[in-house]
């Protein structure tokens, strides 16, 4: 076996733990994982395979690829810092004026979410502006923006617009800001090269709008990576069976096309410079008209240091090239340093460049060359990412590889034949319909595989999420990885992946560990709401807090992997704002949408395998342990005024039976103002269980509007209030406070999280509030 040049990849994990450490922020836990990455990566380099008299050269190299790995690694804290504050310029709580291009747009009832990239910005009274970046996500009223063919309702990816509306957040490390309640001022149409891009997307629309399901959105997906026109159906099939990946932009399309041009230009002897060129040429193009995150963004870099090794007359190898594309893209771009899409792509295509080779070769011996390489290809590459997707309680099954390898084969031509379409579609409609068809043909037996593959025999058995799926699924790759890689090597990386993924289940919480034996969790998400209640091996999550990471954080301090329904209370930013960033988190099976959803909130839920309309009144659904009715669901908010929101809250009593430990009651209120705990009040007669509960989640964050006609008919054993320390609505209000006066009052503001089980038929703290309880 011959050895894989290590010497930059000691760079590449200085320069990804420098910029995850300054993107994420410096927790002790992350400085460890920095400093084992380093350590690991440092060694890496010495494992090279031996050569006589190299002993000499070894400690050079382990010397030069320390230094070239420290340079690297402050570079890229240095430009995350600098991209973070660049950033950090969105007013929370001001009106601004905003101008940015569109990346996405999503209609909705009552308005239009709107991804820009922004360019400028200035605060709407002033009416001077400065530079501005980062994505920004624009909720626009549609009813103000202007009757139909006007404003937000002609929004289309490639414009120009410029938009007031209220700064609702600020930045986070996927978006400089969330904007609501935006009007459009002004738009331009795109010109030039964006101008043909969306004329190509539009033809290739139009081209695929006529095939059938369920070949219709799969071949939009595979060529574009816009999954919208997915049946939710049968994203959950490919999610099980392991194709979803396909309707993802990835590694593999670039691949694709560029292996297509190479040929072509081959044919025609075309010089090596000119091949080089026209890779890179058709990597880009490819990258402007497709959507997609990190994984695109690490192709296209590939794509370029190989048409160089190409250019040069030189062979390309995969792991000094993978490794210089990692450092010089997080010290560029630092977000890529925590995008999932990115690190999946990483992983694959160096288990393909290292452990494929290894892997077919004794496939050869049995099949043919070209079914050998790809059945090792799918193999080291699912291996390779499965601690990855388990990590996050992804619902991969157990046939994922078999899936893949059968489907391998038809996604060249969809994709080959969709680009084909794409390119001519605004000139020839016709011979783009035609390719589309064909594209068709060969997209169904993906679609098939996906439906057959997630109901075979043992389908519906899921790999095993969080910590136990994580080293489990590192354990089963070991041999892939042992076979592919130096051995040291390999023993050493992968004693370093158990001992990080591992961490988390035997540590106690206070080293960083999951908690455990809690039943009812209260998350610390600052001013917002997330409440957590698992029984029975089912998990049911009220609200997801405030946009940003702050509830996926809280999940992964509880050890939740997977949340089987996300119920959203009512439309507004501290309750809803965090849906996005938790379904990228963790794997959402089901998320109820709040009364009047915004087309926002409808957006950000789709990272769900469901979203399901706001239910009605005296719904009842059972997951595991965990039973929950439906008390009161709106009515839908006539307008978006803060009041007739919090009014519209969907209360749901959650009763969690824990086995011996008996049964645990949480009422959940939502935001309800005034009239809405009066219809709450006046309906609590026909559910006499929920006049009796151990925990009150209290309305609105403990603010002074509180019934004390509900507070005094409720027998409580403990209140629950969410509020964030220091906020600037003085939550909890000193009236409040008092009203629950005799009973014990928990506040995330003062305790962090607070985790509760049942405890000799009442209910205790798993862990005691530092600041006492008070009541």
């Amino acid at each position: 076996m011959t050895g894989h040049d290590a010497r930059l990849v000691p760079a590449a994990f200085a320069a990804w733990s420098g910029s995850l450490l300054a993107v994420a922020g410096p927790t002790p836990r992350r400085w460890a994982v920095v400093v084992l990455v380093v350590v690991l990566a440092i060694g890496a380099a010495g494992l090279r395979r031996r050569r006589p008299g190299a002993s000499v050269d070894r400690r050079r190299a382990v010397a030069a690829a320390a230094v070239v790995a420290a340079v690297a690694g402050s570079a890229a804290m240095a430009t995350a810092v600098a991209a973070a504050e660049a950033r950090a310029w969105a007013p929370v709580g001001d009106r601004i004026v905003l101008e940015g291009r569109v990346l996405e747009v999503r209609g909705g009832a009552g308005s239009t979410w709107v991804e820009l990239s922004a360019a400028s910005w200035g605060r709407e009274a002033e009416g001077s502006r400065a530079a501005a970046s980062g994505a920004v996500g624009v909720a626009l009223d549609d009813a103000a923006g202007g009757a139909p063919g006007e404003g937000a309702l002609q929004a289309a990816v490639g414009d120009t617009l410029v938009v007031t509306g209220r700064v609702a957040s600020g930045a986070t490390p996927r978006r400089a800001a969330l904007v609501r309640d935006a009007v459009v001022l002004a738009r331009d149409p795109p010109a030039g090269w964006s101008a043909a891009v969306v004329r190509a997307r539009s033809g290739f629309a139009l081209a695929t709008s006529a095939l059938p399901q369920p070949t219709r959105g799969l071949v939009h997906g595979m060529v574009t990576g816009d999954d919208a026109a997915v049946p939710a159906a049968q994203l959950a099939e490919l999610r099980v069976s392991g194709l979803a990946h396909l309707t993802a932009v990835s590694g593999a399309h670039f691949a694709i096309v560029a292996g297509a041009v190479v040929a072509v230009a081959r044919r025609a002897r075309a010089a090596r410079a000119v091949i080089a060129v026209a890779v890179v040429g058709s990597a880009l193009a490819l990258a402007s008209v497709v959507d997609g995150g990190g994984s695109v963004a690490r192709a296209v870099g590939t794509a370029a240091v190989a048409a160089a090794a190409l250019a040069a007359g030189r062979p390309s190898r995969a792991v000094p090239a993978l490794a210089a594309v990692v450092t010089v893209l997080v010290v560029v771009s630092p977000p890529l340093a925590s995008d999932l899409g990115f690190a999946l792509s990483v992983a694959a295509v160096l288990a393909i460049g290292v452990v494929a080779p290894v892997l077919a070769v004794p496939l050869s011996r049995r099949l043919q060359g070209w079914l050998a390489h790809a059945i090792a290809m799918t193999v080291a590459a699912q291996a390779a990412c499965l601690p990855l997707l388990a990590s996050i309680g992804a619902d991969v099954g157990p046939w994922a590889v078999a899936a893949n390898a059968v489907a391998a084969p038809f996604a060249a031509p969809v994709t080959l034949l969709g680009l084909a379409a794409l390119v001519v579609a605004p000139a020839a409609p016709v011979a783009a319909a035609a390719c589309t068809q064909v594209a068709s043909w060969a997209a169904w037996p993906i679609a098939l595989a996906a439906r057959a593959f997630a109901a075979a025999p043992g389908g519906d058995l899921r790999w095993p999420g969080g910590v136990a799926g994580a080293v489990l699924a590192a354990v089963a790759a070991a041999p892939l990885v042992l076979a592919g890689l130096a051995p040291r090597l390999a023993l050493g990386a992968h004693l370093g992946l158990i001992a990080l993924v591992v961490a988390p289940g035997v540590l106690p919480p206070a080293l960083g560990g999951a908690a455990r034996g809690w039943v009812v969790a209260a998350c610390d998400v600052g001013q917002g709401d997330a409440l957590v209640v698992s029984a029975g091996g089912a998990v049911v999550m009220v609200d997801a807090g405030p946009p940003g990471d702050a509830s996926g954080d809280c999940l992964r301090r509880l050890g939740v992997r997977a949340v089987d329904l996300l119920i959203l209370t009512h439309d507004h930013d501290d309750h809803v704002g965090g849906v996005e960033a938790l379904t990228r988190r963790v794997t959402v099976r089901d998320v109820w949408l709040p009364p009047g959803a915004s087309a926002a909130t409808v957006a950000d839920a789709r990272g769900a395998a469901r979203a399901i309309p706001a239910p009605d009144a005296g719904t009842r659904v059972a997951l595991g342990g965990v039973a929950v009715t439906v008390l009161q669901s709106g009515p839908v908010p006539a307008s978006r005024d803060g009041t007739e929101l919090n009014d519209s809250s969907i209360v749901t009593l959650l009763e969690a039976s824990s086995g011996a430990g008996g049964l645990t009651t949480l009422l959940a209120l939502g935001d309800l103002e005034l009239d809405g705990q009066a219809r709450l009040l006046s309906g609590l007669a026909t559910t006499p269980a929920a006049l009796s509960v151990d925990v009150l989640k209290v309305a609105h964050h403990g603010s002074a509007v509180q019934d004390p006609r509900l507070v005094a008919a409720v027998a409580l054993r403990v209140a629950v209030i969410s509020a964030g320390e220091g906020n600037r609505h003085g939550h909890p209000a000193p009236a409040t406070l008092a009203l629950l006066a005799g009973t014990p009052v928990l506040r995330t503001d003062l305790c962090g999280d607070i985790l509760l089980a049942p405890v000799g038929g009442a209910v205790g703290l798993v862990r005691p509030c530092p600041t006492g309880v008070a009541g």
